[in-house]
């Protein structure tokens, strides 16, 4: 008789993470569910709390996956010592956690981690971060390569679109961004976005499967931050909303950011017959549920 795992999932109460929880639900996987808001699972901050208590519940047929983190590069750079604590030092005690227990690990890492010079990143594109996020997150990843535990995957994903009103989701953002008086939206900032479903389920497929490694996730289909813009302001019921497309070299940044970012996601697809949904899609999707809520910008979803 299988012994069924369990996913103990950190970070569970972010964009990703409550769609995780729900997609392990749904394919009747048993979940623990960890944050440091405590807000619908157990309140634990990777980063400062000791995890042996954790530990004594996890078995080797478990699945820990790592989802938490401090984002936002804005956020980054306001505490970058909070957020290594997060990004880096989280990362390295849940990896010691699972090579302890023998147990397969899965850590999120980012696009950021790319400098946004190449048009297709695949997973063996060198990394070359230009914020402190990505280099963060490169540091993350650096320290899982270099050891001899091998049993982990490390996810790299885009800007991923929320079914569940939770975190900080690319059309909500957008929208605001769009009520913005003389808001712009550049035609050459170009990346590629996920669902974050379509990237739970990847994330469930890496771990059940064989497979080790890097992989990238996120809709294969490139599109620009203008032709979202466009996308939003045609669907979006309440309307008010406007836009001039500029170069990417016109957007004021407060800190650097890439205007490429799109993943190559043929070895998701090959190795895990992963779908994905067209960026439109996604994108319209979410807007419809937003229109059925309501939502007029500038609240919290």
């Amino acid at each position: 008789m299988s012994i069924k795992p369990t996913f103990h999932i950190f970070g569970a109460t972010g964009l990703i993470g409550s769609a995780l929880a729900i997609e392990c639900k749904n394919k009747d996987y048993d979940v623990c569910l960890y944050s440091a808001s405590g807000n619908g699972s157990s309140k634990l901050d990777i980063a400062r709390d000791d995890l042996t208590y954790v530990l004594k519940d996890i078995k080797t047929s478990d699945y820990i996956v790592n989802l938490a983190a401090v984002a936002q590069p804005m956020t980054v750079n306001r505490d970058k010592e909070y957020a290594y604590l997060i990004n880096v030092v989280g990362n390295q005690k849940l990896f010691a956690c699972a090579a302890e227990i023998g147990c397969k690990y899965f850590f999120m890492s980012s696009v950021e981690v790319f400098d946004g010079r190449n048009w297709s990143l695949t997973e063996e594109t060198p990394k070359n971060p230009i914020n402190e996020y990505g280099r963060q997150k490169a540091t993350a990843e650096d320290f899982l390569l270099s050891h001899s535990y091998d049993n982990y995957v490390i996810g790299r994903t885009s800007w991923n679109v929320s079914t569940t009103n939770t975190g900080r989701c690319l059309v909500p953002f957008m929208i605001d961004s769009l009520r913005l008086p003389g808001a712009k939206m550049a035609t050459d900032n170009i990346f590629t976005i996920a669902s974050a479903v379509e990237t739970s389920r990847v994330i469930i497929k890496s771990l059940i499967s064989d497979f080790n490694g890097l992989l990238h996730i996120a809709s294969p289909e490139p599109i620009s931050r203008f032709e979202i813009a466009q996308i939003i302001m045609s669907s979006y019921l309440p309307g008010g909303l406007a836009c001039k497309p500029c170069s990417f070299q016109d957007i004021e940044l407060n800190e650097p950011r890439s205007r490429l970012n799109i993943l190559n996601v043929d070895k998701s697809q090959h190795e895990l017959n992963a779908f994905y949904s067209k960026p439109r899609k996604i994108i319209e999707k979410r807007v419809h549920e937003l229109n059925l809520t309501g939502y007029l910008g500038g609240q919290d979803v």
